[in-house]
């Protein structure tokens, strides 16, 4: 059987957690929506009979709250978790990360997030190109890594 390998890098990793965010966001404004169609609205008199031959009816009771999709709540609670998770994971790397040195600390943040260029990078912390792209391999433990 094969080994599943996961890679996720904390800038993907912080991806996925804006996309998630958004996603839940949307899950809560439905669920939102759908509820503010279930309250009572004012009353219009425009169209109400003064003679009494109609009896006025309590606009109220005709609301139902319909969900297409009845399993909005659990889809809110899943995204959450799910999301809970990311946050975790992305703390968890930065507190792996920080016990490297500083300056590898800086090289993995800069080449991972701010998406900098290895000439860049090595400028910045004062290491030479070659030396900035093998700490940076022996973090994600390949071999090679691109060169730009």
């Amino acid at each position: 059987m094969e080994e599943v390998k996961i890679e996720l890098t904390i800038k993907d990793a912080n991806s996925e957690i804006e996309r998630v965010t958004n996603l839940l966001n949307l899950y809560i404004d439905k669920k939102n929506i759908l509820f503010n169609d279930t309250q009572p609205k004012s009353i219009n008199t425009d169209n109400e009979l003064v003679d009494g031959s109609t009896p006025r009816e309590e606009k109220f009771y005709k609301y139902v709250y319909k969900c297409e999709e009845r399993d909005i709540d659990w889809w809110i609670d899943k995204l959450n978790d799910y999301l809970i998770s990311l946050n975790k994971y992305v703390e968890s790397e930065l507190k792996r990360i920080g016990e490297y040195e500083p300056l590898r600390a800086k090289i993995i943040k800069l080449r991972e997030e701010k998406n900098m260029k290895w000439d860049d990078i090595a400028q910045s912390t004062h290491y030479c190109k070659r030396q900035v792209i093998r700490i940076y391999q022996d973090y994600k433990h390949k071999r090679y890594v691109e060169e730009d």
